[in-house]
């Protein structure tokens, strides 16, 4: 029996659902946050009992992440869950939204792009509660409002970059991008003048709000420090060519079948942008499939350079591609055979990374509940505990307790270009005048807690008020002296 477009959507389909129902069962799962996301969740605990960040917390992300993290609170049993259902939801909401975008576009083989997108979800969403997660809806409504011509929506528009840009200011690339098509084109409307000037006009006024905000709530001068000075010096220490050389070498499809993938995907997708131009300067009218493409492989490229601009390359930088990349993987899926067993294989890889991450959680699980029990155990609410690091945020959260000073995370330490005399200054009287009742260490961090660093060697001189009075294979609790 020959294989039909028929069986392959069937298959397809169910593929889908199976990795639907995966990705939804790893949110329930693993509920102890990531690194960032433990930070997050630490910042929008400050929000709920009347505390900010960048004042009470040090950190060089903007704040619309807090105010998202305030949500997983309305189940104050456990914050993280009521955050997963919330993603939950989010993802759900996502592939509709990609579901009602290619029907508008007349796209026969929807399944193609809901299972790209689930796939590449499924492999850069890196545990969740990111700044990046957050942006994929904004983009997907942006898109979707553009498509349907709606009223107004300059000024709609206007707000997603804003909101985009107080979640991550470099998620804001596409949308942008989108805003100069809709300003250059008429496919709204005519006009290019009175756009631009709607667009300008309504990023000034909600940015402008924004900054009001952070105004009054003594946020803004702090804010500028700790999520631009310090992003700045970090990022004008290296050049475009260290960018490239990086994100090939470092990234976490950084083996040799990572490489070729990645040297594949760019050379389709040059190959198709080569094509397009052909058909363009042939006066050939453009499909509106042939348009998005078009568009995606342009926000691709130039959203590329700004996603990986730090020239770190975790996982989850790449949710910020990952509409664009959809629809590039999608058309090609839809039209080649080779391009659904690639993406099949992407699915596999997806389950495969992530069934190893449950398999490690598992394993450190018992040791993490031993802490966050004995914590609870030997402090009382109102006191405060240090956790050494930033790997390990979530104890703060799971045990209901506060940190002694803002800086639970420590980079403002280890960069040496932006380092502060007041941040030192700071660090040091928490440790003096506010001691903490227990310091947790992770082991990993303990053979580092002998260096030179400041950081370390404050840490390193307080421990002497301290007792250790617990350990297990993977923490030390140290209990301050009566």
């Amino acid at each position: 029996m020959a294989i039909t477009n028929k069986h392959v959507s069937v298959v397809f389909a169910i593929v889908l659902i199976v990795v639907i129902i995966f990705i939804v069962s790893v949110h329930f799962i693993l509920l102890i946050p990531g690194t960032d996301a433990g930070i997050f969740m630490y910042g929008s605990k400050l929000i709920t009992e009347g505390r900010y960040p960048y004042i009470d917390l040090w950190d060089d992300k903007p704040p619309l992440i807090y105010l998202i993290g305030t949500i997983g609170f309305l189940l104050k049993a456990n914050p993280f869950l009521g955050i997963r259902i919330f993603d939950v939801l989010l993802f759900s909401m996502n592939l509709y939204l990609l579901n009602k975008i290619c029907k508008l576009l007349l796209i026969v083989s929807v399944i193609d792009y809901l299972l790209s997108f689930s796939a590449l979800y499924l492999i850069f969403w890196d545990q969740g509660f990111l700044t990046e997660t957050y942006n994929i809806p904004l983009v997907l409504l942006a898109l979707y409002f553009f498509i349907k011509k709606i009223p107004y929506y300059e000024l709609i528009l206007s707000l997603f970059i804003v909101m985009c840009f107080l979640l991550k200011p470099n998620s804001i690339i596409v949308l942008c991008i989108l805003a100069l098509t809709d300003i250059f084109s008429n496919y709204r409307k005519a006009n290019w003048g009175v756009k631009l000037l709607s667009y300008i006009l309504g990023v000034g006024i909600f940015s402008t709000i924004s900054v009001l905000v952070l105004v009054k709530l003594n946020m803004w001068l702090e804010y500028i420090s700790q999520a631009f000075t310090f992003n700045f010096l970090y990022i004008k220490q290296h050049s475009f060519a260290d960018l490239i050389y990086h994100h090939i070498a470092q990234h976490s499809l950084s083996s040799i079948i990572g490489i070729i993938v990645f040297v594949l995907f760019n050379f389709l997708l040059l190959s198709s942008l080569f094509k397009y131009r052909k058909l363009f300067l042939s006066k050939v009218e453009l499909l509106p499939t042939d348009h998005l493409i078009l568009l995606s492989g342009i926000c691709f490229y130039v959203a590329f350079y700004f996603t990986y601009m730090s020239n770190r390359t975790y996982p989850h930088y790449f949710i910020l591609l990952i509409i664009p990349t959809t629809f590039i993987l999608g058309n090609y899926n839809d039209k080649y055979f080779l391009g659904r067993i690639g993406i099949l294989c992407l699915v596999v890889f997806g389950i495969i990374m992530n069934a190893n991450t449950v398999k490690n959680y598992y394993a450190n699980n018992k040791e993490k509940i031993e802490i966050i029990t004995f914590a609870k155990a030997n402090t009382t609410e109102k006191e405060h505990i240090y956790v050494l690091g930033m790997s390990d945020a979530w104890i703060y959260l799971y045990s209901n307790r506060l940190s002694n000073t803002r800086y639970i995370n420590a980079e403002p330490f280890f960069e040496t270009s932006y380092i502060q005399a007041a941040d030192s200054c700071a660090l040091r009287n928490d440790f003096i005048i506010n001691k903490p009742a227990m310091i947790i260490i992770d082991k990993a961090d303990q053979l580092k807690i002998n260096t030179r660093n400041y950081y370390f060697h404050t840490i390193n001189n307080a421990l002497e008020n301290y007792n250790k009075v617990f350990e297990n294979k993977m923490y030390c609790i140290y209990k301050l002296k009566a």
